[in-house]
């Protein structure tokens, strides 16, 4: 059974679909955002709705509310044990197996929905997506970040969860407008709806097991995406880039094959680059302060006041989505240092 803030936000999520589900194909223009730079207007039953609010409008390539929205992937369940958690932007594009009206095959979203009860958690608890989803996303990204993770032993027997900020399909997401984003409404949402599900879960994973056996006070997750960092969403929410006060481990013979230490460089843009493609930020915050202006429970309070939440924001400078490969012995080192 979930704690108490982690079955709000499942039941929450569950109401939003609901309500997509239900209106989407009756009143469609109960799904549009205020084009900017108008002030935003949006519909409060909208999931993530001022996350959503912050999204780019025409003639930028929008978000689709036609497709199912995918705001997680995996059994959010924070007492389950996972590898780790991984936060993306958005689902990116989508397939007309997908779309809401679309009935006709055994491999839409809208029957394996069905299947699962018209309940999202159960759908992706287990792995009933799509077969594009988990071709396409899924079974990449966990091979990605069991690659990563290949430090710890028995990393690919756990299952990882992925969350999105943005649960829309975009087919070129392009970044959130800070004006709308740097609100006290949408960053109250932005913790209560993905950051602190994140954490929680986060809590209950092997790579911050790993973590607690230099400092059991850490809790460890992942945001993909340059994004995260150079577009202040992070900072905006609280957390400290500390990047610049790790003392890093170079290799100094890197063209060893395999290299006998990471190799790493602390460029002028304050990123720690791997190699010229593969950039790691590190944030950290205290669990006393992302709890700051937001609305929870005891339960969660108690158990995050006195951690501290690090945060490895990592990006592929060819693929920004992709994890990169070759970061694992640097983000070993990492965690040695922080």
């Amino acid at each position: 059974m979930p704690t108490i803030h982690i079955n709000n936000w499942i039941n929450e999520i569950q109401r939003n679909i609901d309500y997509w589900y239900l209106n989407y194909g009756l009143v469609p223009a109960n799904f549009n955002i205020t084009q900017l730079p108008n002030p935003p207007t949006i519909n409060p039953n909208i999931l993530n709705h001022n996350l959503t609010s912050c999204c780019p409008t025409p003639p930028k390539s929008p978000i689709s509310f036609a497709h199912f929205p995918e705001p997680y992937y995996g059994n959010p369940d924070d007492l389950i044990l996972k590898s780790a958690v991984i936060l993306f932007f958005n689902p990116g594009p989508a397939g007309n197996d997908q779309l809401h009206g679309n009935l006709t095959s055994p491999n839409t979203f809208n029957h394996k929905y069905n299947l699962c009860g018209h309940n999202y958690f159960n759908l992706s608890s287990t792995n009933s997506f799509c077969t594009e989803t988990i071709n396409r996303f899924i079974r990449p990204k966990t091979n990605q970040i069991n690659s990563v993770l290949s430090f710890i032993p028995n990393i690919s027997e756990y299952n990882p969860l992925f969350m999105d900020i943005v649960p829309w399909h975009s087919d070129n997401f392009d970044g959130l407008d800070y004006n709308r984003f740097n609100t006290p409404a949408t960053l109250r949402e932005t913790k209560i709806m993905v950051f602190l599900p994140a954490i929680l879960n986060a809590l209950n994973t092997k790579i911050t097991q790993y973590a607690n056996k230099l400092n059991e006070k850490k809790i460890i997750l992942f945001c993909v995406g340059s994004k995260y960092s150079k577009e202040n969403i992070l900072s905006s929410i609280g957390f400290n880039d500390i990047t610049p006060t790790i003392e890093l481990i170079n290799n100094p013979f890197p063209n060893i094959n395999p290299p006998n230490l990471p190799y790493t460089i602390l460029n002028s843009n304050g990123d720690i680059s791997v190699d010229s493609k593969s950039k790691i930020k590190v944030w950290k915050i205290k669990g006393s302060k992302i709890m700051v202006d937001v609305d929870v429970d005891q339960e969660t309070r108690l158990t995050l006041n006195d951690k501290e939440i690090v945060i490895f924001n990592v990006w592929n400078m060819a693929r920004s989505m992709d994890i990169p490969q070759n970061i694992g012995p640097t983000i070993e080192n990492i965690i040695q240092k922080i």
